[in-house]
């Protein structure tokens, strides 16, 4: 048998996506669909082990990108027990789609975090402020190693695997979804464009736009407020406000976000909303990967893609 570490849920950025990076607000929510754990190797096929040299060669990065950071990192990482779990072969077993907006690097993060941190934080330390920006902090450090520049918010979710809300002073929060959004029929679902797509230059070209060396431009403040009003109008459910945000945001990734979405998939994102049957939007970074869609009457959203066949993965809301 291997011997494992905890499993870490995907996540799915609900709100979010990029504006986050400028202080907007944000929602995000465990998606057990996909899961990550750290493992050491057994007697396996000649193919999965291929899989795993690879990622324990990863993982040598990261580690070594981990120590390389001076005395923050020592501080809060056994770097000694990491090493040699390394050298045992450690690997992450990961049924997360890179690539694909649902946090594969945070999962990743969240369970070396889990296995190798010199002090876990209690639910105590949870509760406050303090203690959960902390810990988005440390996160934030650590997966910058895979895009150059992270919130933290993503391994955050994964390694509490609760929904959480991103307020304006960047504290994360734990919330609740709304009850009335499913009770009304409504629906989350993500649709795959069969391609993945690359987080670090996606962002690096939203920056330059929305916020060129460090300041926000007023099409980026636009943005900011848009997004905080979805957010409030999602978590304190208003059927027409909510959906008349959405079919905004919608169009208006279209046009603002242009570069992060796959150009087969555009008639089909403006399909839903001239039909006001679904709203598709990004799903962390785009490029590729899944999308996320709003759907009024799920249902008969989910008919009309079946239709031309798609087939949309429909997302848990409680």
């Amino acid at each position: 048998m291997s011997t494992k570490s905890k499993v870490f849920p995907a996540k799915i950025l609900l709100f979010g996506e990029y504006t986050i990076l400028m202080g907007s607000l944000a929602l995000s929510i465990p998606y057990h669909a996909f899961t990550a754990t750290l493992a050491f190797p057994d007697n396996v096929e000649p193919a999965s082990s291929r899989k795993q040299v690879t990622s324990n060669l990863h993982l040598f990065e990261f580690y070594q990108y981990l120590a390389g950071q001076g005395d923050y990192f020592s501080q809060i990482i056994d770097f000694e027990r990491f090493h040699k779990d390394l050298v045992q072969g450690m690997f992450l077993q990961s049924t997360i789609p890179a690539g694909y907006g649902l946090g594969s690097s945070g999962a990743l993060v969240a369970a070396v975090f889990e296995r190798f941190a010199r002090h876990l934080p209690s639910k105590d330390e949870i509760a406050t402020d303090e203690g959960m920006l902390r810990l988005k902090t440390i996160f934030s450090e650590m997966e910058s190693f895979f895009h150059g520049k992270s919130s933290g918010f993503d391994p955050s979710v994964s390694f509490l695997k609760r929904p959480l809300l991103l307020g304006q002073d960047g504290v994360p929060e734990l919330t609740n979804l709304p009850h009335a959004f499913s009770a009304a029929g409504s629906g989350i679902f993500l649709l795959d464009t069969g391609q993945t797509g690359k987080t670090a230059p996606l962002v690096k070209l939203f920056l330059e736009r929305f916020k060129p060396e460090g300041k926000i431009t007023e099409e980026g403040e636009a943005l900011i407020k848009m997004i905080d009003k979805l957010v409030n109008s999602f978590l304190d459910f208003s059927d027409y406000q909510f959906w008349e945000l959405m079919k905004k945001f919608s169009l208006k990734q279209t046009k603002e976000f242009k570069p992060m979405i796959p150009e087969n998939i555009i008639s089909l994102w403006l399909e839903g909303i001239e039909s006001r049957l679904y709203y598709l939007k990004l799903c962390g970074s785009g490029g590729g990967g899944f999308l996320a869609g709003f759907a009024p009457d799920l249902k008969k959203a989910t008919e009309f893609l079946q239709k031309k066949d798609y087939y949309p993965v429909v997302v848990p809301v409680k």
